[in-house]
C-alpha cells in the first residue's frame, strides 16, 4: 500500500495554491496530510501537474507528476498507477483540512486487498 496526495490543483477559484495553504499548527495542509498518512504506509508521493513550479514543500516528497495538463484527479492517479502498476494507492486530495488520523486508519483497516479497489 502507497499514498498518493493529490496536490497539483490550480486553485482557480481560491486564488492560490491550496496545498501551501497554512493550518494552525504553522505547516501547510500538503504537510498536515502528509503527516497524517506517514504512520500507515511506507510510501507517500504528491502528485502535480506538469509545469508545477517548484516550491519548498513539495521538494521535500516524491513527486509523480501528471502525464497531461488539466486531467484532474484523474491524471494523478494516472501517474500513480504509471509508477508502480503493481501497488495499491490510498489516495487522498491534499485539501482536506478536517482529514484525522483516525479516518485515515479506518480507510487502511476497511480496504478489501482482493478488490481491484475499495472507496
Amino acid at each position: 500500500l502507497r499514498a498518493l496526495i493529490l496536490a497539483g490543483g490550480r486553485s482557480r477559484r481560491m486564488g492560490r495554491d491550496k496545498a501551501l495553504l497554512p493550518v494552525a499548527d504553522g505547516r501547510t495542509l500538503l504537510e498536515q496530510t502528509a503527516a497524517l498518512i506517514a504512520p500507515l504506509v511506507p510510501d507517500v508521493r504528491v502528485a502535480v501537474q506538469p509545469g508545477t513550479p517548484p516550491d519548498p514543500v513539495r521538494r521535500g516528497f516524491p513527486l509523480l507528476t501528471d502525464p497531461a495538463p488539466d486531467l484532474g484527479p484523474t491524471g494523478g492517479l494516472r501517474a500513480a498507477l504509471a509508477a508502480d502498476p503493481g501497488a495499491a494507492w490510498l489516495v487522498v486530495a491534499c485539501d482536506l483540512p478536517g482529514l484525522t488520523a483516525a479516518a485515515l486508519a479506518a480507510l487502511v483497516a476497511g480496504r478489501d486487498a482482493a478488490a481491484a479497489g475499495t472507496a
